[in-house]
């Protein structure tokens, strides 16, 4: 990004944080996510995580209280909260959280498909990634290889998510090929070495 445009972007990332605030203190049950989310956009990581664990511990009882109207905006505060604690290094932390996303995605995947495929593709992707970055790199085979699997019933101007998937799959190869390979070949039946050739 240009300098003068990351200049001039600056201020209005930090009105968005102060607007989201004042929200937060009409309707905190609502604002708290977009609090967060505007906290990690300026930088501010370390004040998102505790803000971004009130909105997950709200979002949790009112699943509780009303679990279909809820289970949505549970499960995309749980995946935003895995891609926050991955980039403050928080790995495994951050893989516990990704997993919990994937099985909420899932269900709502599984009743509604066509709502919910990117979103559940998308975590699927954020457990991979955070599993790559802990060095798990078998372990983050499967998460990838099932997003890219479901990726055929995504309408072509979704199917973007493929190439990040793909990227991440790729950087886990590069990291460990033997372990990557091995993981590959026992889920799919071939060498993804065919697909990465060195």
């Amino acid at each position: 990004m240009d300098v003068d445009l990351r200049e001039k972007a600056v201020p209005v990332s930090e009105e968005a944080v102060r607007f989201h605030g004042e929200l937060v203190e009409l309707h905190r049950d609502a604002y708290l996510p977009e609090l967060a989310t505007s906290l990690t956009q300026v930088g501010r990581r370390e004040e998102a995580v505790p803000v971004s664990e009130r909105a997950l511990r709200l979002r949790t009882g009112l699943v509780e209280l009303n679990r279909e109207a809820h289970l949505p905006d549970l499960a995309k505060s749980l995946n935003n909260h895995a891609l926050l604690l991955a980039e403050m290094g928080r790995l495994e932390a951050a893989v516990s959280v990704a997993g919990q996303a994937v099985k909420l995605f899932g269900e709502l995947a599984e009743r509604n498909r066509d709502a919910y495929l990117y979103a559940f593709m998308r975590s699927l992707g954020v457990q991979g990634s955070a599993l790559t970055r802990a060095r798990r790199y078998g372990e983050a085979v499967a998460p990838l290889v099932r997003a890219l699997s479901l990726g055929g019933d995504l309408p072509g101007h979704e199917r973007d998510i493929l190439g990040a998937v793909g990227t991440i799959l790729h950087e886990g190869y590069r990291a460990s090929p033997d372990e990557v390979d091995k993981a590959f070949e026992s889920l799919t039946g071939f060498s993804i070495r065919e697909w990465f050739p060195e």
